[in-house]
């Protein structure tokens, strides 16, 4: 999420990912540079979601890894299916 404070000529920018802030202070001299600010923002934000998701896909595959055969056909999957099913862990929103 991406929170933006003005106050005269001085800008905060709070970027909240993964239960961490950053906050970001600067002079904004144009509504363009605060656009390009924001943009840049938002790259950040897309960069630490992307990272998560990745984390989190990695972790599901090491998990499932660890599962024995006989464990994992009880999910319904077969060894074959762990890369498949950890990249839809991380990366499906639905």
């Amino acid at each position: 999420m991406l929170s933006a404070h003005t106050d005269h000529a001085e800008t905060t920018v709070v970027l909240h990912c993964n239960n961490a802030d950053i906050a970001l202070q600067y002079n904004v001299e144009s509504r363009e540079k605060l656009m390009v600010s924001r943009a840049i923002a938002g790259s950040i934000i897309g960069f630490f979601d992307t990272f998560g998701r990745a984390r989190r896909t990695y972790a599901t595959y090491s998990e499932l890894s660890r599962l024995s055969d006989a464990a994992l056909a009880r999910r319904g999957l077969k060894r074959t299916d762990l890369p498949q099913a950890a990249y839809r862990s991380g990366f499906d929103t639905e």
